[in-house]
């Protein structure tokens, strides 16, 4: 039908877009444009929001509104829609929780959900290209892998770090 067909288009623009921010990131063709990103406005409403409570997930906002950041406001928000879609993707009970922190000379931001977890022996590939964690519990969401690849490369160019805590059937942050 015209739905599955819509459909199955939106996925493959998706899948091309990020082979192509990949590999603009990859060559060092990509830039970072620094300047004042008012994070904590752009936190209070998403559309991730309104796809959490269709799922019945509370989600927990506990930046301030008027936290400003120096970031590529682009870039981060790719990040900040990467982390928060997986999170309501792999959440299928509980909350999802995004905090942001000063630390001497960098933020931290972290997003927490209570979902399905990631076994510890697959973490360390998680940021790897085309790595998918492939188990019965998470085949059906779909994905090949770039998304978190990609938010790796951003945040490498922000001369940032990304980490992940996550126990199985206990959530990840």
């Amino acid at each position: 039908s015209m739905g599955i067909i819509k459909e199955e288009t939106n996925r493959l623009v998706i899948l091309i877009n990020d082979v192509l921010d990949l590999s603009k990131l990859e060559s060092g063709r990509a830039e970072i444009r620094l300047r004042d990103f008012e994070f904590g406005k752009y936190c209070k409403d998403n559309l991730h929001y309104t796809l959490a409570k269709q799922k019945g997930l509370k989600i927990i906002n506990k930046v301030k509104e008027n936290l400003v950041i120096r970031a590529d406001p682009d870039k981060f928000r790719q990040v900040f829609v990467n982390l928060l879609t997986n999170a309501v993707k792999y959440t299928n009970k509980g909350s999802i929780t995004i905090s942001a922190a000063e630390l001497k000379d960098r933020w931290v931001i972290t997003i927490r959900d209570t979902g399905i977890g990631i076994d510890r022996s697959k973490q360390p590939r998680l940021f790897d290209k085309f790595y998918v964690v492939e188990d019965f519990l998470t085949r059906k969401e779909g994905g090949i892998g770039l998304g978190l690849a990609i938010v790796k490369k951003i945040i490498d160019l922000h001369n940032g770090r990304i980490e992940i805590k996550s126990e199985l059937g206990k959530g990840s942050e």
